[in-house]
């Protein structure tokens, strides 16, 4: 069965989210979401944009910039 351009969209968000925790963590700073990734995502794609970053690893901060905290201990 072939993709549809909703599958496409929601492969699309994974990969920019993907994308964006990487650069996160690889820089070992706390970064805020661009404005061209948040210009780029639906309003209905913003949640689970966030999803997928908690999934990989980032927790966002009361200051919205989001950091990597998998490996961090309590």
């Amino acid at each position: 069965m072939p993709l549809t351009s909703m599958d496409t969209r929601a492969i699309l968000v994974r990969s920019r989210a993907r994308k964006f925790a990487a650069t996160v963590r690889d820089s070992n700073m706390a970064v805020l979401i661009s404005n061209d990734d948040l210009d780029w995502l639906h309003d209905s794609e913003i949640e689970p944009f966030k999803q997928h970053l908690r999934t990989f690893g980032l927790t966002q901060r009361p200051d919205l910039y989001w950091e990597y905290t998998r490996d961090q201990v309590a």
